[in-house]
Formats: C-alpha cells, sequence, structure tokens
C-alpha cells in the first residue's frame, strides 16, 4: 500500500488568539511558586514591560492544568487598577511544532496496545519515555528525522545511539496479522513529516481485507460438543425447565427401588 506524504509547503496550523511568547523578551526572574514561574520581561513591538508567567508542565500527566485555566479565565474577566492585567495567552516554540501527525502516533500506540493488550513504551519521565521510543523506533538523529536537532532540548536530552528499528521484529510475536503490523510501523514512523496521515491510513489494506483464517483445533478441543453446550446454555437461562429436571429428580428418588421389567407384555 503505497501512499503521498503531505507537501512540505503546506502551511503550519494557526491559533489566532495564542500569541507568540518569542515576541518578548526577558530580563529578569522576579518570582516562584508552586504552578509557574515569573519573569520580568520587555515587548520587543510596543518595549512596554510585562510580567510573564511560565506554567510549569514537569509534573503534569493529564495535560494542560486545570489550576491555570482557572486562573486565566478570572484574570480575562477582572478589570480593576490594583490587579494586573492578562494581555495574552502565549505558546513556546515546542507547542507550534503540534499537529495532526503527533494525533496520528497517538493512534499508533492504541492500535498496538489493542493487539498486546497492555501500554507500550510507558516511560516515567520524558528521558525515559525517549529511551523506550529509541529501543523500539530506532534512535531519535537527523539521518532519520531531518530537523530534529533544530528542536530546543535535543541537545539537552541523552537519547540512545546506534538503535536500530524494531517495531515488526518486537511486536510480530503479537501481531500475526502483516497488514495491520504494517500500519502500525507507518504510524509510529519518527519523522512528522513522513509519518501517515488520517486520510491514508483509514485507506489501509487493513480494514478492506478479509481477516485470515484461524486454527480453531486448540480452541475447540477444550470445550465439550456445541450441541452440549447450546444444552446447558438454554436450560441454564430457563426457570421453567430447571423447576421439571428438578421435580423429576426428586421423583426419583422417591420411587422404590424395584427391579428392571421387560419393555414387552408377557403372555
Amino acid at each position: 500500500m503505497t501512499y503521498q506524504n503531505r507537501p512540505p509547503e503546506q502551511a503550519p496550523l494557526e491559533f489566532p488568539y495564542i500569541g507568540d511568547v518569542s515576541q518578548y523578551e526577558r530580563i529578569d526572574k522576579i518570582g516562584q511558586g508552586t504552578f509557574g514561574e515569573v519573569f520580568k520581561a520587555r515587548c520587543k513591538k510596543t518595549n512596554d514591560f510585562v510580567a510573564m508567567k511560565l506554567i510549569l508542565m514537569d509534573q503534569e500527566k493529564e495535560g494542560f492544568p486545570i489550576t491555570a485555566l482557572r486562573e486565566i479565565k478570572i484574570l480575562q474577566e477582572l478589570r480593576h487598577d490594583n490587579i494586573v492585567r492578562l494581555i495574552e495567552v502565549c505558546r513556546s516554540a515546542s507547542e507550534r511544532d503540534y499537529g495532526p501527525a503527533i494525533d496520528m502516533w497517538g493512534v499508533g500506540c492504541i492500535f498496538a496496545e489493542m493487539w498486546i493488550r497492555s501500554p507500550i513504551m510507558q516511560g516515567t519521565s520524558e528521558q525515559h519515555q525517549l529511551e523506550l521510543i529509541s529501543h523500539l523506533c530506532g534512535s531519535i538523529e537527523p539521518g532519520v528525522w531531518p530537523g530534529v536537532n533544530k528542536l530546543p532540548l535535543y541537545t539537552k536530552l541523552k537519547l540512545p545511539q546506534s538503535e536500530r528499528r524494531k517495531v515488526h521484529d518486537r511486536m510480530k510475536p503479537y501481531i500475526q496479522e502483516p497488514l495491520a503490523l504494517d500500519l502500525i510501523d507507518k504510524l509510529l514512523t519518527l519523522d512528522p513529516k513522513q509519518r501517515i496521515d488520517a486520510d491514508n491510513a483509514v485507506s489501509s489494506d487493513f480494514f478492506y481485507s478479509e481477516p485470515p483464517l484461524a486454527d480453531l483445533k486448540p480452541l475447540l478441543s477444550k470445550y465439550p460438543s456445541m450441541f452440549e453446550l447450546k444444552e446447558v446454555s438454554r436450560n441454564a437461562y430457563n426457570p421453567q425447565m430447571q423447576q421439571q429436571q428438578q421435580q423429576q429428580q426428586r421423583m426419583k428418588q422417591a420411587r422404590p427401588n424395584v427391579p428392571n421389567l421387560p419393555s414387552e407384555p408377557i403372555y
């Protein structure tokens, strides 16, 4: 199954209501709390001095913190001379790179978990997460992901080197369907520009091919005849049948012990 990559000239995603943090110049750190750090900054366009709060996301596991959302909502509604006015909400460079390709990576992880029946690449920290990704999908380097070395934190993290891609090898014992394994491999491509998109994913041959025939001998050998299973299932959900069987059992127990009689009359 062949697919076309998204054209490189595709316009990036736009967020008209969120500013770019690069338009502000940090001057000095003036405070820090449990949920963020506050900096004195200068707007490059207006030369106005502002207080810029950086939301700390290190300990967040469920996305953007609800406490920060609540604070933003309150500051948007408040207007008072003694309360700082919220000018805008900004995002960093790495957040601007978020797009549909990241969602497709998540689809690949979930798709693989449906077959393996357990989470894959479940890291305990960002460093550990990147190590697990490298062990499965290969080393994260410009040779397989052009431009990755230009990301802000690339040089600050210790990434595994000389790791080869093992998606097929590691998952083949759990995923016997070649078309499913091929789709997962394309969804877990390191380079977002080379990763399969949603349109091509739903057009995969996996969704339009009959599933392979499975050997039922090991399964059938564990159970009695299908007719016995049907009889047991029918009696289990029929209270009247259960009462009749219980009554017949009681009659057998109360019947006197008599010798077997011939089935035909004696003349």
